[in-house]
């Protein structure tokens, strides 16, 4: 009997660790994605605003002028219309190609879904296994977190080196902790 409830409990223990590296998986996700969302929404700002303001100049300038021999800023104010008329076009191109405003709410999306699988995960860990020995349903519930991984692994959408290395880096300094954790880890330290 003893080796089958040390079986069991080896079974719990790993079934525990399982979920905790699911959280984590899902940690990095979910913080990849919230800060490719806020990386591109920061793009969709530098490339929006601008081109609204010189789309205004060139309208205003090309407007300005009554003949093509109109001085504005010391120039033609037909050659600083075309200028700006450009400008617009080559920020709105760049707007259209990259598209910022659509993998900002694309990242923000899957930033949220890996959110709701990391507390899935954390919560089946540090509640669910405490709460019951029944290893088959266990075992059942961490298949069904995997598949839900696996699920929001197959869309492909792309974090940046430069993204992942900074979360790795605040996930490692402890930005994403949570202050019950840490006063319950200084309480164990005293």
């Amino acid at each position: 009997m003893e080796n089958n409830t040390t079986k069991v409990e080896e079974v719990l223990h790993s079934v525990f660790k399982e979920a905790t590296r699911l959280s984590e998986d899902a940690l990095y996700c979910y913080a990849g994605h919230a800060e490719e969302a806020r990386r591109w929404w920061r793009l969709h700002m530098i490339l929006g605003i601008p081109t609204v303001i010189i789309a205004a100049f060139a309208g205003l300038t090309a407007l300005s002028s009554e003949s093509s021999s109109v001085a504005v800023f010391g120039s033609n104010s037909n050659i600083i219309a075309g200028i700006l008329a450009f400008l617009v076009a080559l920020m709105s191109g760049l707007n259209t190609f990259l598209d910022p405003k659509g993998l900002t709410s694309k990242h923000e999306q899957k930033s949220a879904e890996y959110f709701g699988l990391m507390t899935e995960a954390r919560s089946f860990g540090n509640i669910d296994c405490l709460r019951t020995d029944n290893v088959e349903n266990l075992s059942n519930k961490l298949k069904e977190i995997q598949d839900k991984m696996n699920e929001l692994n197959k869309d492909i959408l792309v974090i940046s080196k430069g993204t992942l290395d900074s979360i790795y880096r605040r996930v490692k300094r402890g930005d994403f902790d949570y202050e019950v954790d840490e006063d319950e880890a200084n309480k164990q330290k005293q």
